[in-house]
């Protein structure tokens, strides 16, 4: 009498039932009972456990299911019952590992070559099909496939953390040119307020500054997103400098305020650095920059 899941084989499992529709079964394992039947418990002889091992071991190979046989007493006689261990990932097909003849009840003999895989269907044993072949074959290599797949979620992962470091550095190094550049307009602005009136030359060192770190950045880069700051660079009157820094500073509001929103929350401080430009005292030449410059965060 063999009780097992219909999923179990000794030498494969079904390809319709996954492994962890087994372990629903009996805990995964299969059962083999000799000696008794439904109805009847006509018993058997004990065989020393060893002379069984060696006889079913022929079959099965070294690298067969692993498999223990106990003995029970049902009415008096012996009952044996072999457990069958459950299936478990990266587990080869277990196959017949020499010839087998099996005699039917009727006396008729049935032959199975060496190699051959065994299932076991609900009421029957059956040789795997095509479909049996393959869900053993993802059998053994589900494991290879979840390191895979495990292995491909952390190299994305680890990609994705690479491009938002490299991003965020990025963005750190636009809001550090940024302050840079607002440093500067500010000291611009207020060396130019005593002559913001006048036509006369008017050029300060903050201005050969900016051209300076102008020339270090993208040309069409800078004319696109800071043309009053370009503007200011190259300004030489004193009215000219004056209005072009008040417009250069706007234009920096807004470039920290997109910057900020591509940043988030960690930008705020400096969201509110800019906008402390619009408090400061514009004739208190001394004070003032440095309150600005503390205000952007630096």
């Amino acid at each position: 009498m063999i009780l097992m899941p219909d999923w179990w084989s000794g030498r494969g499992r079904t390809t319709d039932l996954p492994l962890f529709r087994a372990a629903l079964h009996a805990g995964g394992c299969g059962y083999l009972i000799v000696g008794a039947q439904p109805g009847s418990v006509p018993g058997i002889t004990r065989v020393d456990p060893a002379s069984l091992g060696q006889g079913v071991q022929s079959w099965l190979g070294t690298e067969g299911p692993a498999w223990w046989p106990h003995y029970d007493e049902e009415q008096g006689v012996s009952v044996l019952v072999v457990t069958v261990a459950p299936p478990q990932p990266g587990q080869r097909a277990f196959t017949l590992r020499k010839d087998l003849t099996v005699t039917t009840p009727g006396g008729s003999s049935k032959g199975y070559p060496a190699g051959t895989i065994f299932v076991r269907y609900p009421g029957r044993t059956e040789i795997a099909g095509p479909g049996d072949i393959r869900a053993l074959e993802d059998r053994y290599a589900a494991p290879a496939l979840e390191s895979a797949r495990a292995a491909e979620a952390s190299t994305r992962r680890s990609l994705e953390i690479q491009q938002e470091r490299q991003a965020a550095e990025e963005l750190e190094r636009r809001r550090t040119r940024l302050m840079e550049i607002a440093d500067l307009v500010i000291g611009a602005q207020f060396q130019a307020t005593p002559v913001r009136d006048s036509r006369d030359y008017f050029r300060c060192p903050e201005q050969l500054k900016l051209q300076a770190v102008l020339a270090g950045m993208d040309y069409a880069q800078v004319q696109a997103e800071m043309p009053e700051v370009w503007a200011l660079a190259g300004a030489g009157q004193g009215f000219e400098t004056f209005a072009a820094a008040v417009r250069a500073r706007q234009e920096i509001e807004v470039a920290m305020r997109n910057l900020t929103l591509q940043r988030g929350p960690d930008l705020g401080r400096a969201l509110l650095g800019t906008h402390a430009l619009q408090q400061d005292r514009p004739h208190d030449k001394v004070a003032a920059p440095a309150a600005a410059r503390n205000a952007l965060g630096r």
